[in-house]
Order: C-alpha cells, then structure tokens, then sequence
C-alpha cells in the first residue's frame, strides 16, 4: 500500500467516524427534544423551578411569548422546552432587557440552535 493510499484509508474512515458520530448526536438530539416535549409541569412548579411569579407566566402567554401545552385548559402547563424558554427571558430581563427584547433574543438563539441541528441532520442523511 503506498502513502496516498494509507492516507485515503485513514481518511475514509475519520469521514466513516464523524458520520457515525453525527448519527449518533442526531439520535441524541432527537430523544432529547423528545423529553423536552413530554415532560410536562404545572404552573405552579414552573414559578418555583424559574422564580417567576404565576401572574407573570400568565402576562407572558397572554402576550404570546410562552405556549402552555394545552392553551384551552383551565390549568396552565407548560414542557421542559418552554421552562428553558422561561429561564432564558427570565435571565436577559436580569440584565436590563425589556421583555419583548428579551423574547426576540431567546427566539433567535433558539432558532440559531435550530438550524445547527438541522444542519447537522442534512450531514448524517
């Protein structure tokens, strides 16, 4: 076997890796967002997981910044993706951020993250 051809040996199988390695991060990423979406918690929890007060929550899906899970419901429930949400506005309203600019933010580094992923998705097709 000459040089060149150990190197593209070496190099089909580092691109046989990382294709292993998006799959595998793809599959994570899945059965992550899945959790996010299935674990579901009351309001009342969520104020004392984030530090934000009920009525607040309440403004906030009135506003259209946060989705409970079943908006229709007399009791407000939210999923993990939203507490993240929660926490995320809750911290850039911390630093002096008015809430719909802290809301713009959250959801264009969500949607930043999004697009990695989607990215990344393409890769392992």
């Amino acid at each position: 076997m000459s040089i060149i051809d150990l190197k593209l040996y070496s190099l089909y199988k580092t691109i046989g890796f990382l294709n292993t390695v998006t799959a595998d991060m793809q599959k994570l990423s899945d059965s992550y967002h899945d959790f996010l979406a299935k674990v579901i918690v009351g309001i009342r929890e969520v104020s004392d997981i984030t530090g934000v007060p009920v009525r607040k929550l309440r403004y906030w899906e009135e506003k259209g910044i946060i989705k409970s899970v079943d908006p229709d419901a007399s009791s407000r429930q939210f999923n993990l993706a939203d507490i993240k949400k929660i926490i995320l506005i809750n911290e850039l309203l911390e630093d002096g951020y008015t809430l719909d600019g802290a809301a713009a933010k959250v959801e264009k580094r969500l949607s930043k993250i999004k697009s990695l992923m989607d990215l990344i998705n393409l890769g392992s097709s």
